[in-house]
C-alpha cells in the first residue's frame, strides 16, 4: 500500500560527510604482508589529525603503502579506504581503530583516543537531524511499529529482512534500495508472520527510543522489561549510518545472540513519521548473514493514528451466493478438482488506489523461477494433488484429498459463504518455502473463472494481510480445476421473446447507419416505454446471440459490419472485446453476439449496421413511426447462455 512520504535525496545531505578519497601516502613499509596489532599505531600506521581551519573536522590518513586494504572504525560507522575525513558536530571523547587486511582476515590495532574542544552547529544542518531528533535542543521519542494488540500502524510487520547490500530505500515500498550485490528483501507482515517472527514474546510494547540533541547526540532507550539504557549516537547523513554508544536500539530479545554489533546500524529510511534501521545478522547458527531491518514510528505519530477507514468497502473477489453448489454440482452432486500444474498458485492484494484486486499473474514455471523471490514447487506434487467434494446437504458434504505430500486425507466439510472449513488441517500446497505452503482447515473461495458459463477453476487460499479496519486486503491461493464426465457439453440456451411489432429499424440517428432498435432508455422513442423484450429477461452469464432477418435491401455495393450494442456488458461499438460481429450483404438472415457475462438488464440493446446508406441506393431514412416502409427488420431470435460442444 502506497503512502505519502518524506523523500530525502542524498543531494540535501551536508552535514556529518563522510569523505572517503584514493591519494598516494607517505611510503611506509612493515615487514611483509602480514602484520600483528602491534604495528598498527597511531603516528606509525597512520595518523589522525585535526583540520587547521576547524578542529571539528578530523582528518584520519593511512601512511602504509597501496598493498593494504586498510579499514577504519570510527565515532560514525566504518569506513574503507586509505583517507577519511569527518566532520563532527560535537564536543567530547572519541577513539578510533585503524584495520588491515591480512593473509588471516583483518588485523585492528589498539583504539587510538582522541578529544573534540568544540561544537559545530554547522554539521547539524541536513534535514535528516531534525527528523530525527527534531531539532537542535530538541528530542524525538520513537517506537517499534506494533504494539500490545498486534497492531502495525504504518508498516506491514515491525521486521523486514534485506540482503547485506541494501541501502538507503527512496520510499517503503518493497524496492531493494541502491545497494548492489547481495540486494533483496522479505517484507514480513505481522498478519501472516506475527505468530514466530517476535518469538515467545510476540505482540508487546517492546520501549521506547528518544533521540535528543541537548548539549551533544544522545539516545536514550526504555527496553520492553521497562529498563533505562542511555549513550551517545552519531550519524553519517551522507552514507545514511548510524553509530550508537553505551546503548542498544529497541528490539526483539530473541534476536540478541544472533547480531554482534547492535551500535553499527544502515538507516535505510527516515522520515517525519517513519524510519527503518538495519543491523547485520552475523552470529545466526542456522541462517546466513542478512540486514534485520527494524521499522519505528514516532511516538507522536503512534499516539494520534486512528485506524484507517477505506473510501470504499473491500469487496471480497467472490461472493459465496452458491458455494457448495459451486464446488460440487457442476455435473453430479460429486466432484473431482484438479491442480493447476502450470502455475498452481499466487497471492492477490486489493490495490486500493484503483480499487481493484491484483495477481502476480504467474502462468508457468519459469514465472517463478523469473520472479527472484516466489518459492517453487515440486511438479510431481501438483500432478499428484486432487480434491473430491461430495454434497449431502445444503451447506455440508465429505471430501477426498490426496495431497501434494502424496498423502490421502478424508473426512467432512461445512460451507459458511465463502469460507469451508474441513474438520482437520490439511496440506494443501506445497512449495520449498514452508512460510509460503499452505497447510490449513479452513479455506476461503476467492474467485471462479467461467469458460461458456461454467467453472473451469477455482481460487482457493488463506488471508496474508488485513487493514486496520479488519478486512483481508491479501491472500495467497492455489488454483484447481474441474475433472468433467465425457460427453458433450452443449446446451440450446435459453431464448428471449421479442415482439417485432415493437421494434423500430431504419437510419433512426439520420447517420447513414441501419439500426435495428430493441429498446433504447435514452432514445426517446417507443422503444424506451413500451420495448418488445422484457429487459430483465436480458441477463446471461456469458454469451447473448441475437439473429435477424432483413429485406427489401437488396445486395449492397460492399458488406457493412453489424454489430449488439449491449450497454450492460459495455458493449457500446463494434470494437468491443466480446462483440462478435457479422458482415451484411445485403437481404439474408445474421447474427450478432455478444460474449461476457451481463450481470445486469441492458439499457440499450440494438443492432447497429455502420454505415450502409453509402452502399445501396435506397433511401434509408425512416417514417413518422420511426420505421423504414420497405426495408423491413425481424428478429428471429434472442437466445442467451447458448454453449456448444468443446
Amino acid at each position: 500500500m502506497k503512502r505519502l512520504i518524506l523523500k530525502i535525496y542524498s543531494a540535501l545531505a551536508s552535514a556529518m560527510l563522510l569523505i572517503v578519497a584514493s591519494c598516494t601516502p607517505e611510503s611506509y613499509e612493515l615487514s611483509g604482508i602480514d602484520v600483528n596489532a602491534g604495528d598498527l599505531v597511531e603516528g606509525i600506521a597512520y595518523v589522525v589529525t585535526p583540520d587547521a581551519q576547524n578542529s571539528n573536522i578530523i582528518h584520519l590518513k593511512s601512511k602504509l603503502s597501496n598493498n593494504y586494504q586498510i579499514l577504519w572504525e570510527h565515532p560514525q560507522g566504518r569506513s574503507i579506504g586509505r583517507e577519511v575525513t569527518l566532520k563532527m558536530p560535537f564536543n567530547g571523547d572519541y577513539e578510533v581503530k585503524f584495520g588491515v587486511m591480512t593473509r588471516g582476515g583483518y588485523v585492528y590495532g589498539e583504539p587510538h583516543k582522541f578529544s573534540i574542544e568544540t561544537f559545530c552547529e554547522d554539521f547539524l544542518s541536513d534535514p535528516l537531524w531534525t527528523v530525527l531528533t527534531g531539532g537542535v535542543g530538541e528530542e524525538k521519542t520513537w517506537v517499534l511499529d506494533v504494539n500490545e494488540e498486534g497492531v502495525c500502524k504504518f508498516f506491514d510487520g515491525p521486521l523486514f529482512f534485506y540482503g547485506t547490500d541494501c541501502r538507503w530505500l527512496e520510499d517503503h515500498s518493497a524496492s531493494h534500495g541502491s545497494g548492489d550485490g547481495d540486494c533483496w528483501n522479505w517484507n514480513a507482515d505481522w498478519a501472516g508472520n506475527g505468530s514466530w517472527i517476535f518469538g515467545s514474546t510476540g505482540a508487546a510494547n517492546y520501549g521506547t527510543m528518544t533521540f535528543d540533541l541537548k548539549g551533544g547526540a544522545n539516545l536514550t532507550v526504555v527496553d520492553i522489561n521497562g529498563k533505562v539504557t542511555k549513550g551517545t549516537f552519531s550519524m553519517d547523513t551522507d552514507n545514511y549510518t548510524m553509530k550508537t554508544t553505551d546503548v542498544t536500539m529497541i528490539h526483539d530479545p530473541g534476536r540478541d545472540a544472533i547480531v554482534t554489533q547492535w551500535g553499527n546500524i544502515t538507516v535505510l529510511s527516515l522520515t517525519e513519521n517513519t524510519m527503518q534501521l538495519a543491523v547485520l545478522r552475523d552470529n545466526d547458527p542456522s541462517e546466513g548473514p542478512c540486514l534485520l531491518c527494524y521499522n519505528f514510528i514516532s511516538k507522536d505519530y503512534s499516539d494520534n493514528w486512528r485506524p484507517e477507514v477505506p473510501q470504499e468497502p473491500i469487496v471480497v473477489p467472490y461472493p459465496g451466493d452458491d458455494s457448495n453448489n459451486d464446488l460440487t454440482t457442476i455435473v453430479t452432486s460429486t466432484m473431482k478438482w484438479t491442480m493447476n500444474t502450470q502455475a498452481p498458485f499466487d497471492w492477490m492484494w486489493w490495490n486500493k488506489t484503483i480499487n481493484e484486486w491484483e495477481t502476480n499473474g504467474f502462468a508457468s514455471y519459469s514465472d517463478y523461477v523469473n520472479s527472484k523471490w516466489a518459492p517453487t514447487f515440486q511438479q510431481s506434487g501438483a500432478e499428484a494433488f486432487s480434491m473430491t467434494l461430495t454434497k449431502t446437504k445444503d451447506n455440508e458434504g465429505t471430501y477426498v484429498i490426496e495431497t501434494m505430500a502424496f498423502e490421502s486425507v478424508d473426512g467432512s466439510y461445512t460451507i459458511d459463504g465463502n469460507i469451508i472449513n474441513f474438520d482437520k488441517k490439511i496440506k494443501f500446497l506445497v512449495t520449498n518455502n514452508d512460510k509460503s505452503s499452505i497447510e490449513t482447515s479452513t479455506l476461503h473461495i476467492i474467485k471462479k473463472e467461467l469458460n461458456q458459463g461454467e467453472i473451469s477453476e477455482m481460487w482457493l487460499g488463506i488471508p496474508t494481510k488485513v487493514n486496520g479496519s479488519g478486512e483481508i486486503t491479501e491472500y495467497q491461493f492455489f488454483k484447481v480445476n474441474p475433472v468433467k464426465e465425457e460427453g458433450s457439453s452443449s446446451s440450446p440456451g435459453t431464448k428471449v421473446a421479442c415482439d417485432n411489432s415493437k421494434i423500430l429499424y431504419g437510419d433512426l440517428e439520420g447517420k447513414g447507419n441501419y439500426r435495428i432498435e430493441i429498446f433504447n432508455e435514452y432514445s426517446g422513442t417507443s422503444t424506451s416505454l413500451d420495448p418488445g423484450v422484457n429487459m430483465d429477461d436480458l441477463k446471461f452469464k456469458f454469451r447473448c446471440d441475437v439473429t435477424f432477418t432483413i429485406t427489401g435491401l437488396g445486395t449492397l455495393n460492399s458488406p457493412v459490419t453489424a454489430y449488439l450494442m449491449c450497454n450492460s456488458v459495455n458493449q457500446w461499438d463494434e470494437a468491443a472485446s466480446s462483440a462478435v460481429n457479422c458482415q451484411v450483404t445485403g437481404d439474408g438472415t445474421y447474427t450478432v453476439s455478444a460474449l461476457a457475462e451481463g450481470t445486469t438488464a441492458p439499457s440499450v440493446f440494438l443492432v447497429e449496421l455502420l454505415a450502409v446508406q453509402g452502399q445501396t441506393d435506397i433511401d434509408l431514412s425512416v417514417d413518422d413511426t420511426n420505421i423504414h416502409p420497405t426495408v423491413i427488420t425481424t428478429i428471429d431470435s434472442i437466445v442467451l447462455d447458448k454453449k456448444d460442444d468443446n
